[in-house]
């Protein structure tokens, strides 16, 4: 107990760190406050065929995601939630499917006006979410309107489960991650999960539900070599359809952050420019 006390510290102040390095600094781009969260625009931003894309991230400082967006280039807007240092805000506020259409709703509302184009409507949404963001991203898969208007899902050292009493993964708690695997292998949906190495103990580590998810679609890892821009030393990695599982070196809160600061890494192979498109050659550079 006392070591995951003592990481939770340490990721706290890694997160406090963060949002105090980035406010100090301005982000190419214009944010807006929502009822919960902001709404981060990059300044290169425009919409395409009357459709915006969205990345939809939860957990860190807004100012934070946001530069990783406008880090990777991607031609769509953000929105960013930051409830707290856990799962469980997350997982409570957004049980309320109404929150999530609610702030897609607001956030549309403010760049029609903004781009003086009441015909615009969304188009593809990416959802991302770093450690106790996964609270929210499972209701998101869980509750079936939300699931099905998701094109894109990168789990960024994350997530976890209760154990069950064989210290098992608790295969309840991961049951709308394991079915949108399941399409993704079909390319149905594209999902990208990162993980570390670090084990809590007292429930199951990133590691364990990749290993899940990589089993239950009877798949099998492969050795994986060199170091990312992210000085981020790779492990091991899983690739079936739209379904990519990369696994790295670190157990220390640092290490754990490096994947919150890669988010532009991931963003890059996600195709926001045609649903479903062909995957883009992976170099291994882009992660």
């Amino acid at each position: 107990m006392r070591s995951i006390l003592l990481f939770a510290c340490f990721a706290g102040i890694f997160l406090y760190v963060c949002a105090v390095q980035t406010s100090a600094e301005d982000i190419a781009g214009e944010r807006i406050t929502l009822s919960t969260g902001e709404l981060i625009i990059p300044s290169y931003f425009q919409p395409r065929d009357g459709e915006i894309d969205l990345v939809f991230h939860l957990h860190c400082a807004p100012e934070a995601a946001g530069k990783s967006l406008i880090r990777s280039g991607v031609n769509a807007v953000m929105i960013a939630v930051h409830l707290g240092s856990f799962s469980s805000p997350y997982q409570h506020y957004f049980s309320d499917a109404n929150h999530f259409f609610e702030l897609l709703d607001q956030s549309l509302d403010l760049l029609k006006k903004r781009h003086s184009d009441p015909s615009l409507r969304w188009g593809r949404l990416c959802v991302s979410a770093f450690s106790g963001g996964y609270g929210g991203a499972r209701e998101f898969v869980r509750i079936p309107k939300i699931y099905e208007r998701i094109d894109s899902l990168i789990l960024l050292d994350c997530p976890h489960t209760s154990y069950t009493e064989d210290k098992r993964v608790n295969p309840d708690q991961m049951e709308g991650f394991m079915r949108y695997a399941q399409d993704a292998v079909l390319r149905k949906k594209t999902f990208i999960m990162t993980h570390s190495e670090i084990a809590p103990g007292a429930y199951a580590s990133t590691t364990e539900c990749a290993d899940y998810l990589i089993a239950g679609v009877k798949g099998k890892r492969t050795p994986w070599s060199g170091i990312n821009p992210m000085d981020m030393i790779r492990q091991s990695r899983f690739e079936a359809g739209r379904f990519k599982v990369y696994g790295y070196q670190g157990e220390t809160a640092a290490d754990h952050m490096k994947h919150l600061h890669g988010l532009f890494l991931f963003l890059t192979q996600i195709d926001f420019e045609q649903r479903f498109a062909a995957d883009r050659p992976d170099d291994c550079m882009k992660d």
